[in-house]
């Protein structure tokens, strides 16, 4: 049984003082409390968003136990080495802040499932991040990238990747390989034509592909079998494959803003289709 107080929670007996969520979101805090370091075997979560932290001390990653770190809305410039002693971490948010170096040592945060560094002007890829096999979200919109490394294909448990507000013109063939993928967003970039590799990926549920020069629904659009939802407003599609009638499941369609000037007939053949916007 656990106990809260003042923005801690106490498993069993607060005078024990085995804290294991800490909870600091909003206290204009300039530094992390050196309180925290009090409970850094038993803190498992500690939340410390909307705050003016601009550096992370050391200590912090003495606390072994954490699985969960948010740190979202601060003034964070980098990610330290010393990140990859919190080897139990399994949700770490640092969205909104300045980063632009993180360690390569983040791959040793072997249990994450849940990352997300968007709008945060990285300029590249982060090496560490390929090697984080467990991850099942990651979200990477507006990091000002331009490309995508071969070796993402190791990430074959992602299911929600979000890669919108970038600078991205191509993927490689290895993104295929992402065949655990629902959900994908890579609306906003500079995409002039939909990247192969995404027909290759059957699993996937929603894609967001809006605000790019792409001209054309290939042919191969008709892997996505289990596509539910396909944004397509403000491209610039003239073109549509008959093959879009493969896609059955299809309930949400938008061609708002594109420069299509007619409709496949095989589009009568999507049963499912609820809402088409054009």
């Amino acid at each position: 049984m656990s106990r809260w107080l003042c923005g801690l929670c106490f498993k069993n007996d607060p005078e024990v003082a085995e804290v294991i969520v800490m909870d600091l979101v909003g206290k204009e805090l300039s530094d992390v409390p050196t309180t925290i370091f009090l409970y850094e075997r038993t803190l498992e979560t500690l939340l410390l968003s909307s705050n003016r932290i601009k550096d992370l001390p050391l200590p912090l990653f003495h606390c072994e136990a954490l699985t969960t770190l948010i740190v979202e809305n601060n003034y964070i410039q980098t990610i330290p080495s010393a990140i990859g002693a919190l080897i139990n971490l399994q949700s770490l948010d640092f969205s909104r802040n300045c980063i632009s170096h993180i360690s390569e040592n983040i791959k040793s945060c072997r249990k994450l499932t849940y990352l997300n560094l968007s709008m945060n002007p990285l300029g590249q890829f982060p090496d560490g991040v390929t090697q984080l096999i467990s991850l099942e979200n990651l979200y990477m919109s507006s990091t000002m990238i331009d490309f995508i490394p071969a070796n993402i294909g190791r990430l074959s448990r992602l299911e929600i990747f979000e890669l919108r507000d970038n600078m991205l013109s191509a993927l490689p063939k290895a993104f295929a390989r992402l065949n655990n993928l629902t959900c994908l967003d890579i609306g906003h970039n500079d995409f002039t034509e939909l990247p192969e590799a995404v027909g290759e990926l059957h699993a996937l549920q929603h894609l967001w592909m809006e605000g790019n020069d792409i001209e054309e629904l290939p042919m191969f659009v008709n892997g996505l079998w289990n596509l539910v939802h396909l944004d397509c407003t403000s491209t610039d599609v003239r073109i549509v494959s008959k093959n879009i009638g493969a896609l059955t499941n299809l309930v949400y369609l938008t061609l708002s803003n594109a420069k299509l000037k007619i409709l496949p007939v095989s589009i009568g053949r999507l049963k499912n289709l609820v809402t088409l916007r054009l």
